[in-house]
């Protein structure tokens, strides 16, 4: 739509999005309006339907979202929408909730107050069932990532598709393509206590994509990283995002985050005074 559309018309047309099934109906106007020399015009509007539909409506959502920890509000009536395709920084200073806001947002912990919404679905309805198989359409890179030290580098990256039963073997042309992409493969049969930070940190975000997310969520990836590493890290984040996937990053890291924005079109959100914030353009 033009940009000096009226305001009305904009509203109407996101109103019209509200229902998936506008998509549908999108499709069948196009078929009849086909033998009538409206097809160009009609694939148009089914093109900005679909994207309409992404934008308004986010694959991670809040509204209003408080969080109370120890005794006092942590996080602050926060609305945030996760759209397909975006690329995200969340920053602040430490303590300020980040890594708690990114819990919220897979689902691990409730809000106080206010709604979360994962893939549609609000998670206050969702069952511990439900948030698990939600989960696992989300890829997390914790901070101070784990594995269990007794398996290889392969069978740790594995866990997700064991703990979701899948036939672990039909997956290992999957497993050894994702290792040689995050620069492991020598290190595939290796235990973890052999690894190098960045090794770790890659090993984690690999594990965190083997089931195919569609978001990946990382709380502070590069925090232990030289610069070199953390390009490196970076670069991989990158390219997810090329592919399509939905990336939120938390750091602290304002050198990193100038990195990315000369790559992607990344939005940078702050806390501040528990408030959750658009950055400004200076970083």
């Amino acid at each position: 739509m033009p940009q000096d559309a009226p305001a009305g018309a904009k509203a109407r047309r996101t109103q019209s999005c509200s229902n998936p099934n506008r998509i549908i109906q999108a499709f069948v106007a196009c078929t009849i309006a086909w033998g009538v020399g409206l097809r160009h015009q009609c694939i148009g509007n089914v093109l900005e339907t679909a994207e309409t539909w992404a934008k308004v409506h986010g694959l991670i959502e809040l509204e209003n979202v408080s969080h109370n920890y120890g005794g006092g509000a942590l996080l602050s009536d926060m609305t945030l929408s996760l759209a397909p395709g975006s690329f995200h920084f969340l920053t602040g200073p430490s303590g300020a909730g980040k890594t708690t806001l990114l819990r919220v947002c897979y689902g691990e912990l409730m809000p106080s107050s206010g709604e979360v919404r994962l893939f549609q679905k609000p998670l206050r309805g969702m069952s511990r069932d439900d948030i698990a198989l939600t989960r696992r359409r989300i890829g997390v890179v914790h901070q101070d990532c784990q594995f269990l030290d007794h398996l290889t580098v392969t069978d740790n990256v594995a866990l997700p598709l064991m703990a979701a039963e899948r036939d672990v073997a039909a997956y290992q042309g999957e497993l050894d393509e994702l290792l040689g992409w995050v620069g492991l493969r020598g290190q595939a049969g290796n235990r973890p206590p052999s690894l190098s930070g960045g090794e770790r940190q890659r090993a984690a975000l690999a594990r965190a994509i083997i089931m195919s997310p569609e978001v990946i969520l990382a709380d502070e990836p590069t925090g232990n990283l030289d610069w070199e590493m953390s390009l490196r890290l970076l670069t991989l984040l990158v390219e997810l995002n090329r592919m399509g996937k939905t990336i939120l990053i938390a750091t602290h890291d304002m050198t990193l985050i100038r990195a990315a924005k000369a790559q992607v079109a990344a939005r940078v959100l702050r806390i501040a005074n528990r408030q959750l914030q658009l950055a400004g353009a200076d970083l």
